[in-house]
C-alpha cells in the first residue's frame, strides 16, 4: 500500500510540530523585516510566506513533493532571484525603498536581510525538499507563492513611486525571471500532487 494520503484526510501528527516552527519563523522575520524595510516589503515578503503556508497545509503537507520533479526549478529560481537580488543591490533598491517610505532602509540592512539571511534560508531548504521534509515543502510554496505575488510589483507598482510617472525602478529589469520559474515549478507541483493523490486513493 502507497504511503501517499487522501488530500480530505487530517495533517499528519507530525506535521503540526513544523506549522508552529513555520509561523514562528513568519512572525519573527515579519517583526525584524517591519522595522528595518517599513510596511510594503513586509506585507509582500509576509504575504508571501502566509500564501505559501496555506497552500502547503492544502496539498504538499499532506503528501510530499517528489523531489526529483521540483527540485532542479527550486534551485532554478534560487539561481534567477539572486540574478535579480544582485540587480536590486547594484541600483540601490533598498535605500530607495526606504527613502520613499520613510522607513530608514538603509543598504547594509539590505543586504543582510535580503542578500545574505533570505538567500542562505532557501538554499539550506534544497536538502529538506530532497528528504522530503515537511518544512522543504513550505519553503517550495513561499519561494514560488512570493514570486508570483510580489515580482510583478517590480513592474506595476514601484516605477511609478518617485517621479510619478512610469521610470526605471531598481529590479525591474530581472524582476520577471524567477517569476517565470515560479510559475513552471507551482505547476508541475500541483499536477504532481493530484496525480499522487489520485493513486494514493485507488490504492488505499
Amino acid at each position: 500500500m502507497s504511503a501517499s494520503v487522501p488530500s480530505r484526510s487530517p495533517l499528519p501528527p507530525s506535521v503540526w510540530p513544523y506549522v508552529g516552527f513555520a509561523l514562528s519563523l513568519v512572525a519573527s522575520f515579519v517583526a525584524v523585516l517591519g522595522q528595518q524595510a517599513g510596511l510594503m516589503p513586509t506585507l509582500i515578503v509576509g504575504g508571501s510566506m502566509l500564501g505559501g503556508l496555506v497552500c502547503w497545509l492544502l496539498t504538499t503537507a499532506r503528501i510530499p513533493a517528489e523531489p526529483r520533479r521540483v527540485l532542479p526549478i527550486y534551485a532554478a529560481t534560487v539561481t534567477l532571484l539572486m540574478v535579480h537580488i544582485l540587480e536590486e543591490y547594484v541600483t540601490g533598491f533598498g535605500p530607495r525603498i526606504g527613502q520613499i517610505i520613510g522607513s530608514g532602509w538603509s543598504e547594509p540592512q539590505f543586504v543582510v536581510m535580503i542578500g545574505l539571511v533570505v538567500p542562505l534560508f532557501w538554499i539550506g531548504s534544497g536538502t529538506l525538499v530532497y528528504l522530503r521534509n515537511p518544512l522543504g515543502n513550505w519553503i517550495l510554496w513561499f519561494i514560488w507563492f512570493g514570486m508570483i505575488l510580489g515580482e510583478p510589483v517590480h513592474l506595476l507598482v514601484f516605477p511609478f513611486l518617485e517621479e510619478g510617472h512610469y521610470s526605471y525602478f531598481p529590479g525591474m529589469w530581472t524582476a520577471l525571471l524567477p517569476l517565470v520559474t515560479a510559475v513552471w515549478g507551482m505547476s508541475v507541483l500541483v499536477t504532481d500532487y493530484r496525480l499522487r493523490r489520485s493513486a494514493g486513493s485507488r490504492e488505499a
